[in-house]
């Protein structure tokens, strides 16, 4: 036990930048999972602009697939007084951003485990995470970028990507965990018992380019160009079959509500029979 709050003192969450307005901490990722049950583990106490807090870190308490990460404050603590606390990405730049402190005890920053595992990968098994004192009070503290919109930029660049997708001669890159963790088809086929261990590169000839990209959007965003709606009958009639054909049920479901709101006649019999098949 730590002090009043529950949970355990570790010595994989280390310290490796302090000053006065700010600190760096070095997580030891592949040691704690083992490890890792409901029970937060907090770094030592350090004392950034004034305050003495401890970082913790637990599995989010509605998923045991995301990583919760706040402030424990001590006995210095000032409601007036708010922090930043950020995920960095292999560069040291902030990647996910959460406010802490103020007239909140804490406000959680959430992270899926794919992104650790990510991150873990290409800095031999540890992430980082950076404190920082702001000072001002923020009208509402909050999460500065939602998941979907910092995975969407995941997308839209090459970094951290593990895996080329070959989509009709054009070159996408991507993540094998995030396809792995949202469609069946790719996890077996990426990690399936048989797979090579350092696969990095698949060919897809059987969907449209356009129609796979927007695929791979809502892979990653649970979104189609940034709106939750399917913004046509023709786009969702193609995208049903790529959804039904890699397993994403989410996308599927999306699909057929969107064409039971618009179902025609032309529409049912285009679906069934195709447009050349009607001529």
């Amino acid at each position: 036990m730590m002090g009043e709050f529950y949970g355990y003192y570790t010595d994989e969450i280390s310290i490796t930048e302090h000053e006065t307005g700010y600190c760096r901490f070095k997580i030891n990722y592949r040691n704690l999972e083992k490890i890792m049950d409901y029970s937060p583990f907090y770094s030592t106490e350090v004392v950034v602009g004034g305050i003495d807090f401890s970082l913790r870190y637990s599995k989010a308490f509605y998923s045991l697939t995301d990583a919760s990460f706040d402030l424990a404050f001590g006995s210095l603590w000032d409601f007036k007084k708010t922090f930043e606390l950020s995920l960095l990405d292999k560069q040291g730049n902030p990647i996910i951003t959460a406010s802490q402190g103020a007239y909140h005890y804490s406000i959680p920053l959430i992270v899926p485990n794919l992104i650790l595992d990510s991150l873990a990968l290409v800095n031999d098994g540890y992430f980082f995470l950076l404190c920082k004192y702001s000072g001002a009070v923020p009208e509402k503290p909050r999460q500065e970028m939602s998941l979907p919109v910092q995975l969407g930029k995941l997308l839209e660049g090459d970094e951290m990507t593990d895996l080329t997708l070959e989509v009709n001669g054009e070159a996408i890159y991507a993540h094998k965990a995030i396809l792995g963790a949202r469609s069946p088809y790719f996890k077996a086929l990426l990690f399936g018992s048989m797979v090579e261990s350092k696969l990095g590169y698949l060919r897809i000839e059987d969907t449209e380019t356009e129609v796979f990209k927007y695929l791979l959007q809502y892979i990653y965003t649970d979104t189609i160009d940034k709106s939750p709606e399917i913004p046509s009958t023709n786009l969702a009639q193609k995208l049903l079959v790529a959804a039904d054909r890699y397993g994403v049920e989410g996308l599927k479901m999306k699909c057929e509500e969107k064409l039971s709101k618009d179902v025609t006649l032309d529409s049912v019999l285009s679906s069934h029979y195709g447009k050349k098949d009607l001529l």
